[in-house]
C-alpha cells in the first residue's frame, strides 16, 4: 500500500499504523503528506518507521 494524505500527524499516521498491525506492506509518499506542524510531523514519521513503515521522499523513490 502506498499512503499520502493530510494531516501527517493524525489521519496518514493512524492509516499506517492500522495497515502496519494488519500485516500490510505500507509505504510513505512524504512528498504526497502535508503536517500540521514540523515538530508533530516529524514525531509521526518517527512511529511509522517504528511500525514497519518504508517512507520515501517522493515518488521517484517508489521505482528503487
Amino acid at each position: 500500500m502506498i499512503v499520502g494524505g493530510l494531516t501527517t500527524e493524525y489521519c496518514v499516521k493512524n492509516t499506517v499504523l492500522q495497515l502496519c498491525r494488519a500485516k500490510f506492506k505500507v509505504i510513505v509518499n512524504l512528498a504526497a503528506c502535508r503536517g500540521f506542524m514540523k515538530t508533530t510531523a516529524d514525531a509521526a514519521v518517527i512511529a511509522m518507521e517504528e511500525a514497519g513503515a518504508v517512507m520515501v521522499k517522493n515518488a521517484q523513490g517508489l521505482s528503487a
